[in-house]
């Protein structure tokens, strides 16, 4: 998956029996929407004055990508759109008029995060609570219809039978992976992500493209308006128009995402502060939001990058 760090602990660890050791992706989950337009009254163009998100998936990645700042918010508007951010396709429509920081992320994709790890990864009724050195992220599976299971993550099933991962290294049943973590079953539908299920010559059982062989897992091309990701020795294919009409292939400097335009590249990208805005890239077109309006403190600089600040939160 395109996600690192605590993004893969706190997210994608809730699809790590899909794709255990191997590589992991998503289908375009974001669904389409309004055209990008310009950035004209009350638009998104960096060049401009302060300014809200047009797009709602970037109004989104804006509000996760701060209130979950490893990866930023380039990066994580990207993953957004391409469907691979959450274990399943979420409805994003309760970021449009979100106005409260980081209580809007809890409220509306029920995840939460602040400075107090590290910690053990547990299960506390559905909610899955894990950390890296420093974040700590609670995530509620039953946004995603889960189920927190075993201290494992979150599972399509909501209760897992004892295995023991030596001797168990997962099966397919149908499109759903089983594996073991942490000494229980945990059970995750590739079909979420339009994606099939396949067992390995080592005994692994993981998610793959459903499209021709191919080589180079993690690659990505354009193939006219569509994206092309070679997933686990499959091809995954998006429809870049379907995730927004004004998309279509573009090729990055780093890999091919779906955009309009290729001015920056949302995984290589280093978003920065003008004064209290934000400007991060945006389908390959550098915008800015306006922290303050979203009910952030400030845009303040954090490690390689940039983030609405959420008050309270983090130092």
């Amino acid at each position: 998956m395109k996600t690192s760090s605590i993004l893969a602990l706190g997210l994608a660890l809730t699809f790590t029996a899909a794709c255990d050791s191997k590589t992991q992706q998503g289908t375009g989950g974001a669904g389409g929407e309004a055209n990008m337009g310009g950035a004209g009254p009350g638009g998104s163009g960096a060049g401009g004055g302060t300014s809200l998100p047009q797009s709602l998936t970037a109004r989104a990645g804006v509000f996760i990508g701060s209130c979950l700042p490893d990866d930023g918010i380039s990066r994580v508007t990207r993953s957004l759109y391409e469907g691979d951010f959450f274990p399943k396709a979420v409805d994003l429509g309760c970021f449009a008029q979100a106005q409260d920081g980081c209580a809007s992320v809890e409220a509306c994709v029920g995840i939460t995060a602040d400075a107090a790890g590290p910690c053990v990864p547990t299960c506390i009724g559905d909610a899955y609570e894990v950390c890296d050195d420093q974040l700590h992220v609670t995530v509620d599976c039953t946004v995603f219809d889960q189920h927190c299971v075993g201290n494992a993550g979150c599972s399509v099933s909501p209760s897992g039978a004892a295995c023991d991962v030596t001797s168990f290294p997962g099966s397919c049943e149908g499109d759903v992976v089983v594996s073991c973590e942490e000494g229980v079953e945990i059970r995750q539908d590739c079909a979420d992500h339009g994606l099939t299920c396949q067992t390995g010559t080592d005994g692994y059982a993981f998610c793959t493209g459903t499209g021709a062989a191919c080589t180079g897992d993690g690659n990505t091309t354009c193939d006219g308006t569509s994206l092309v990701q070679c997933l686990n020795g499959g091809e995954h294919r998006i429809d870049c128009a379907a995730l927004d009409p004004s998309f279509s292939c573009q090729t990055g400097t780093s890999e091919a995402f779906c955009g309009v335009a290729d001015e920056c590249d949302p995984v290589t990208t280093v978003d920065t502060c003008d004064g209290d805005d934000v400007v991060y890239c945006h389908g390959g077109r550098l915008e800015r939001a306006s922290c303050a309006a979203l009910g952030f403190s400030r845009c303040e600089a954090l490690g390689n990058g940039a983030i609405c600040a959420p008050t309270g939160v983090f130092p």
